[in-house]
């Protein structure tokens, strides 16, 4: 039976709205969601859909930096309310778990990255290997996954996302082209279908240490001899599906190196924060500092209210957490870490360009000039203070 009928289904949309109320939803996004199901907007579209009979609009197409490099990712995104409905189909979804492998981690219901970590940690042994895919969602190929749909979801189910798929418009700077798009990254069927398409690669890796999340992979094999032969398999795999590897995430790892994975690196039993994750969020204190540092200059403000900003946009981002709808690192990290390396650098960093804003330059006498308690004053809070906070009261 087609899961999406349910889609008219008002015990549906409640538990759906049940659901998101358990995740990390921003609070005007679960505001506009509720309002939006309590008042069974949702109706007009779904029925439709219901009746086979609803067609959605021409994707909007977006470049966007990656991860907010210089490196750019295209995404793809519909109007707000087919955007709504899209994430009800989503949730639906989930009714083909079974259609999944238990080492496949990506959008799934009440399981997620850290699970797959601890997995990973856990089997580790002997020598490993980790790869992603170049462009994994939007270079998935239409016709092989539709053929493997076809054969695993239900007919009405299958054609809704046919008549998706394969319609190659899309609006880019005003303007309607055509071209190959995959399953449109950014869109919310676009996780259940990425998963899908390498469902049968996951379920053949069973009988190792493997896990993977999106198209991020990595797996532990006793001997190099057996690790060799399932990178010819995966490999062998890749290319039927026409995916191409990343060659430089591709990544062999001997018998106790240190590896990453999902922003967590792991040595010796030893979990702290990747170097890709210290990166990343050194770069957007970096960018805000100097942003702020500008901005006071412009309005001719005090140093004290741009530290004042700098450390409220942080503190929402490292801490803040209402009604349990923000996800922020105290969530994401602290529950794994095992060590406090990595956000001692964070705070060190941190510190030295809230620094910056009131000096503007980095000479190593910003100490003297700037203490450390007049950064308290204005509001800073320490990652690895508020890090073991958080054990305490979790022991």
């Amino acid at each position: 039976m087609s899961v999406l009928n349910r889609l008219i289904d008002e015990d549906a949309w409640n538990s759906f709205l049940q659901y998101k109320e358990s995740q990390y939803v921003p609070e005007k996004e679960w505001q506009k969601l509720k309002d939006y199901i309590q008042n069974k907007k949702y109706l007009k579209i779904a029925q439709k859909i219901v009746d086979e009979n609803y067609t959605f609009s021409i994707p909007n197409k977006k470049i966007i930096n990656k991860n907010g490099s210089y490196k750019k990712r295209i995404v793809y995104s519909y109007s707000e309310e087919e955007t709504l409905i899209l994430k009800m189909i989503h949730y639906l979804f989930f009714e083909y778990d079974s259609l999944l492998a238990p080492n496949c981690y990506s959008f799934r219901k009440n399981i997620g990255p850290k699970q797959a970590f601890k997995q990973v940690t856990k089997g580790v042994k002997g020598y490993g290997y980790k790869v992603d895919i170049h462009n994994y969602f939007n270079s998935i190929s239409v016709s092989k996954l539709l053929n493997i749909l076809q054969e695993e979801v239900d007919r009405k189910d299958y054609n809704f996302l046919k008549k998706i798929l394969e319609n190659k418009k899309v609006l880019y700077k005003g303007e309607v082209t055509e071209e190959e798009k995959g399953v449109m990254a950014g869109t919310p069927i676009s996780c259940f279908l990425s998963n899908l398409y390498l469902s049968k690669l996951d379920f053949a890796m069973q009988d190792v240490c493997y896990a993977r999340y999106a198209d991020d992979i990595i797996i532990f094999a006793p001997t190099q001899e057996e690790l060799t032969d399932k990178i010819k398999y995966m490999h062998h795999y890749f290319a039927s599906l026409d995916l191409v590897i990343n060659p430089d995430k591709e990544c062999y790892i001997t018998p106790g190196e240190p590896f990453e994975f999902l922003g967590f690196s792991y040595y010796h039993k030893v979990i702290d924060l990747s170097s890709h994750a210290k990166k990343k969020m050194k770069a957007k204190i970096r960018r805000k500092a100097k942003a702020l540092r500008r901005w006071m200059l412009r309005k001719n403000l005090s140093s004290d209210k741009a530290i004042k900003a700098m450390n409220n946009i942080f503190n929402y981002k490292f801490f803040y957490e209402k009604k349990g709808k923000e996800l922020n690192w105290s969530i994401w990290y602290f529950p794994i870490l095992t060590t406090d390396k990595g956000l001692r650098e964070i705070d060190h960093y941190f510190q030295e360009q809230l620094r910056y804003i009131k000096t503007g330059n980095h000479h190593f006498s910003n100490m003297g000039k700037v203490p450390y308690s007049y950064l308290k004053e204005l509001g800073y809070r320490s990652l690895v203070h508020e890090y073991y906070q958080f054990q305490k009261h979790r022991g």
